[in-house]
């Protein structure tokens, strides 16, 4: 049997969904592994859900800054019910782990305002900033304990203080 999936002689088993270039013309071809993940929860059908949950986790984890991943995010919370975790726990991992650059793609902050408010999108956007800057002020922190520890290590007194960035 040949490799590539059976459009190329191949089985589904061999076909590699991180090499999908996708195009319009083929734009169908990136939603395949979410309507066969729907249509295999639909009809119960455990394993092929299960590939189909796999094909999506590996091109997503690949392609989450392609700019067709907001539409599929947008199919996978349109055809998938809320209690099945399966390609929603994917999505929700990939845009946390990549939430900032993420959060930079007008369509996708037009389907978080689709999901969430546009009040949602700025809290979370907000929020998703102090985080960022408290991250930076505890490096700043990290620093100046390795200067002091450094110092403190050469026997010289201590005569400097720590200065804390203004909360704001």
């Amino acid at each position: 049997m040949g490799r590539g999936g059976p459009a190329q002689g191949g089985s589904l088993r061999d076909f590699d969904p991180v090499k999908i270039e996708p195009t319009s013309a083929e734009n169908p071809a990136l939603f395949s592994s979410i309507r066969v993940y729907a249509v295999a929860e639909k009809y119960d059908i455990k394993d092929l859900k299960q590939l189909a949950q796999s094909r999506f986790s590996i091109w997503a984890s690949n392609n989450w800054n392609h700019s067709e991943f907001p539409m599929m995010v947008q199919e996978v919370y349109d055809s998938t019910p809320s209690s099945d975790r399966g390609l929603r726990d994917i999505v929700e991992t990939i845009v946390k782990k990549n939430a900032y650059c993420v959060l930079h793609n007008d369509e996708f902050k037009k389907f978080l305002i689709n999901q969430m408010g546009e009040l949602g999108v700025v809290v979370f956007i907000g929020a998703l900033e102090e985080v960022r800057k408290l991250t930076e002020e505890k490096q700043l922190v990290e620093k100046e304990l390795r200067e002091i520890r450094f110092v403190q290590g050469a026997d010289f007194p201590l005569r400097r203080q720590i200065r804390y960035p203004p909360v704001t």
